[in-house]
C-alpha cells in the first residue's frame, strides 16, 4: 500500500473508534474523558486530515489547490455556506482549474 492509502485507512480507523464505536456502546466515562471522546480527538482527526490534505494538494497542483482552499475558506467561515455546500464548490473549481488553466 501507498503512504496515501495507509494515511486515509489510520484517518477512517481513528474516525470509526471515536464516533461509531461510542454511539452503539454505553458505557459511562468521567466529564474529561467525555470531553476527550466526543471534543478533542474528533477535532484532531479533522486537523490532521486538513493537514494531509494540504501537503498533498499542495505538493502536487500548488497554484490550483491554494485557490480552491482559500475559496473554501471564504465559503464556510465567511458566507456560512456549510460543509457540503462548499466542498461540492472547491472540488469542482480545482478540477476545473486543473482541466482548463495548465
Amino acid at each position: 500500500m501507498t503512504p496515501a492509502w495507509n494515511a486515509i485507512l489510520a484517518l477512517i480507523s481513528t474516525s470509526v473508534l471515536v464516533r461509531i464505536i461510542p454511539s452503539f456502546l454505553n458505557i459511562k466515562f468521567s466529564k474529561k474523558v467525555e470531553l476527550l471522546i466526543h471534543e478533542i480527538i474528533p477535532f484532531s482527526v479533522f486537523i490532521n486530515f486538513i493537514i494531509y490534505l494540504l501537503f498533498y494538494e499542495l505538493s502536487k497542483d500548488f497554484y490550483p489547490a491554494l485557490i480552491s482552499m482559500a475559496i473554501g475558506f471564504l465559503c464556510i467561515y465567511i458566507f456560512r455556506l456549510g460543509l457540503v455546500v462548499s466542498t461540492i464548490l472547491t472540488s469542482l473549481l480545482y478540477y476545473y482549474l486543473i482541466a482548463f488553466c495548465q
